[in-house]
């Protein structure tokens, strides 16, 4: 995967509204608690500098969290569209926060010394950290705060990230995409009489009708064994609608949709390959907090977080 795709995929999930990276499905978003601490304890006034905020997620939490009206949050990401949700605030709210897209972390386009904190959440370690952690540094004043929550390999999202990414590469080649492409022609022909009965004469459509079935328990099965079984009913219920397309509004449209699914598939698998190759051993935090270090920030120290009882990353605080 090449860096274009990858920002695509990332892209289209925000565009969707996501919350995070980890779905909207989870209640409460991972850390919040740590978050509003981190946020309410900000001196008045301060400036905070989000790096890659996504959806932006901590813009959100450090509205909830930091009640200082004269205090402010500026999000970045590679992302160029702002996050839909910054339209529907109140005017005293959005104005303590903003987004600039199309923004590298590595070349932020900001002053030296212009923020009191300096913040990420499962963001920055994406770039080039070599070149991402002087950027932030360099932007931050010199008695202001980093805090930087970061993937790390033993952590949940990554086990489950692990476990997904085994999921889509099994919807992908073990032919339930074929099997649905399929399906979404024959349910095109429900939609008129003629069409019915050739469904129902037909073995070669009762044999179409069957792969799919066949396929779809095994779906259903792989669900129930998992412990992270989110993309296999999303894909199921993702081609659900899709055969509703077809049969409502034909053939074409339906293959579109089922085309929609797959690259809904493809996109996760991409999400969850980046994931991997981006998360930190200790001896890569270890080498983050040496470049820290290097840069004149000595007072860093490394912990970690939980969330639910689970590992959930990193925590980086100067």
């Amino acid at each position: 995967m090449n860096d274009a795709e990858k920002a695509g995929a990332w892209q289209r999930l925000w565009a969707t509204g996501a919350e995070d990276s980890f779905g909207q499905s989870m209640g409460e978003p991972p850390a919040s608690a740590h978050w509003t601490r981190w946020f309410a304890d900000l001196p008045q006034g301060a400036s905070v500098l989000d790096l890659a905020c996504g959806s932006g997620a901590l813009l959100r939490r450090f509205l909830a969290s930091n009640q200082d009206a004269q205090a402010h949050c500026h999000g970045v990401d590679l992302v160029p569209e702002s996050p839909t949700w910054l339209g529907t605030l109140r005017p005293a709210q959005r104005d303590r926060v903003d987004f600039t897209g199309s923004v590298s972390v590595t070349r932020l386009p900001f002053d030296d010394a212009c923020f009191d904190a300096v913040v990420s959440q499962f963001g920055i370690e994406y770039a080039d950290l070599s070149l991402a952690i002087p950027e932030a540094v360099r932007v931050l004043r010199p008695s202001g705060r980093l805090g930087l929550l970061m993937h790390h390999q033993a952590s949940r999202p990554v086990a489950l990230a692990r476990v997904e990414l085994e999921h889509a590469a099994w919807l992908q080649n073990s032919g339930w995409l074929r099997a649905a492409f399929q399906m979404c022609t024959a349910m095109a022909l429900t939609s008129h009489i003629a069409g019915r009965q050739e469904l129902n004469s037909s073995p070669d459509w009762a044999r179409v009708r069957y792969d799919y079935d066949s396929l779809t328990r095994q779906v259903q099965s792989r669900a129930a064994a998992s412990s992270c079984p989110d993309l296999l009913w999303d894909a199921q219920n993702w081609m659900t609608q899709a055969f509703r397309v077809s049969a409502t509004e034909g053939a074409a449209a339906g293959q579109r949709a089922a085309q929609k699914v797959a690259e809904l598939i493809s996109d996760t698998a991409l999400r969850l390959n980046d994931m991997l190759s981006h998360a930190l051993d200790a001896a890569d935090i270890e080498r983050l907090v040496q470049l820290i270090q290097d840069l004149g920030r000595t007072d860093v120290s490394i912990s970690t977080i939980e969330d639910r009882g689970h590992l959930l990353g990193w925590w980086i605080q100067q």
